[in-house]
């Protein structure tokens, strides 16, 4: 895919334009949210394609257009005081990177930061939003416009490939030549949001079918990418959205029959990535192997430890675990290495966000929230929050139902 880096940097720089004219022309909060969600989606697209702009421009997006829905509609949340506190207990992990670097530090935290500072600002901007159910499989479908992309790409350089091999690691023919780990943590995205579309009150059967459709093809593909996180991470996400389906009264009989419906659809496809990859699919998704995310798990405990208080600074880390000289996997560890007891607090912080989101959401919503929230946080137990995908998952969950 990185031949097409003119049309890839061309529509970082339409998108990100468009977040900042959206923000200040918009007559009303849908379309900054909209265009919000579909930067804050779109990173990954941006990375396989080689775009020449910011690595992590779609953060940035995702906090401008965060603050201008703030200032401009969402003047009251109930997620500010919490946004605002998680970005203060940053702050001393930013403050230690830049006293240790110097100018480089600047732009060296600005980039560990930004996928947890973007969750701060959207969760406190959009969980003051009530959308309808039409309003919110609209905005599941616009974020669904890049993922959609990367898969088809994916495909298609599968499809191509001519020597396939099939290792006990990561596939890059089948993710679209980027990391298999972040690809398939968007995929997953796009079959949660699909199958969660599916199963909205009040759609029509051909969406259903066409939805149903799109996560089976989302799902195969991301098996083929051979990331185990994106898989693992969307099963424990179905589950968790099945059992709060399970709990409300008058869906049970409705989700056991599509319980049953997606454990066939698995089965099969997982059948058929066995056909596919002569077997080697079987091995990869049953092996117990971190792949180092263990090692460097401990690694950042040890770290924090050795420097309880204020930590190493953000993203400094990788120059302090020894032997583990590599980036962080794990969001929860790292934030106890570069952070010491402010990155207790943060999780601390994450979890009453969480807590909350869940509390005030009923029905479908509900659900809904749970299954995102899931997906996020398993994701970063393996990809941090390397993708604004974890930021853009966080604000869809805090939306709420409008009151008729």
């Amino acid at each position: 895919m990185t031949e097409s880096w003119v049309a890839s940097t061309l529509h970082m720089g339409v998108v990100l334009v468009s977040v900042l004219a959206v923000g200040i022309f918009a007559r009303g909060p849908a379309a900054i949210v909209t265009v919000t969600a579909y930067a804050g989606v779109s990173d990954v697209l941006w990375r396989a394609t080689n775009a020449k702009g910011p690595y992590e421009a779609s953060k940035y997006a995702v906090i401008v257009g965060a603050i201008f829905l703030a200032v401009r509609f969402a003047k009251e949340s109930r997620y500010r005081t919490l946004g605002l506190v998680l970005a203060a207990l940053l702050a001393p992990g930013a403050a230690i990177t830049i006293m240790r670097m110097g100018a480089a530090g600047r732009e060296h935290a600005a980039a560990n930061l930004a996928g947890l500072l973007a969750l701060a600002a959207i969760v406190a901007a959009w969980g003051s939003l009530r959308l309808t159910l039409a309003e919110v499989r609209g905005l599941y479908l616009v974020v669904l416009g890049p993922i959609v992309a990367l898969t088809a790409s994916a495909t298609l350089g599968t499809l191509r490939a001519s020597d396939l091999e099939w290792t006990n690691e990561g596939n890059l023919d089948a993710s679209a030549g980027f990391g298999p780990n972040q690809v398939s943590s968007l995929m997953a995205l796009g079959a949660l949001l699909s199958v969660l579309v599916a199963f909205q009150r009040g759609v029509s059967w051909r969406l259903r079918v066409i939805a149903i459709t799109a996560a089976v093809w989302l799902v195969s593909q991301m098996v083929l990418t051979f990331s185990r996180g994106g898989v693992f991470g969307l099963v424990l996400a179905l589950a968790a959205a099945g059992l709060v389906a399970l709990l409300t009264s008058g869906q049970r009989l409705r989700t056991v029959v599509a319980a049953g419906v997606l454990l066939a659809i698995g089965i099969q496809i997982m059948s058929w990535a066995g056909a596919f990859t002569d077997g080697a699919s079987d091995q990869r998704f049953t092996s117990t192997d971190t792949t180092n995310r263990w090692d460097i798990a401990v690694a950042d405990v040890e770290l924090f430890f050795a420097k309880p208080i204020f930590g190493s600074g953000a993203g400094m880390a990788t120059f302090d675990r020894g032997s583990q000289q590599v980036a962080a996997h794990t969001e929860y560890t790292r934030l106890l290495a570069e952070h010491g007891l402010f990155g207790i607090g943060v999780l601390a912080v994450l979890a009453a966000i969480c807590v909350r989101i869940v509390r005030s959401g009923k029905g479908w919503y509900r659900m809904a929230s749970v299954g995102l929230l899931v997906l996020a946080l398993g994701q970063m137990t393996h990809s941090a929050t390397r993708i604004g995908s974890i930021a853009i998952a966080f604000g869809l969950a805090a939306l709420r139902e409008e009151q008729s």
